[in-house]
């Protein structure tokens, strides 16, 4: 299965379960490839799913991330 075709499936079953929007910022510093794009989001959401969140801000826009 693709990046994308693990995060389309994760996107279809966010809405059935009542997901209205979604929104992503990128400003990378260099092009990225769409699955590449994909794969970030994946991991963010395999984080989430394990616990791991933001706790606060560094001056750089940096976050602090730890289990909660």
């Amino acid at each position: 299965m693709t990046e994308r075709e693990k995060f389309m499936a994760r996107l279809a079953e966010a809405r059935e379960a009542g997901l209205v929007d979604q929104k992503f910022f990128f400003h990378p510093a260099r092009a990225f490839k769409p699955e590449e794009i994909f794969a970030a989001m994946n991991q963010v959401e395999d984080a989430v799913k394990r616990g791991i969140r933001h706790t606060e801000w560094i001056g750089n826009g940096r976050a602090v991330a730890k289990a909660a």
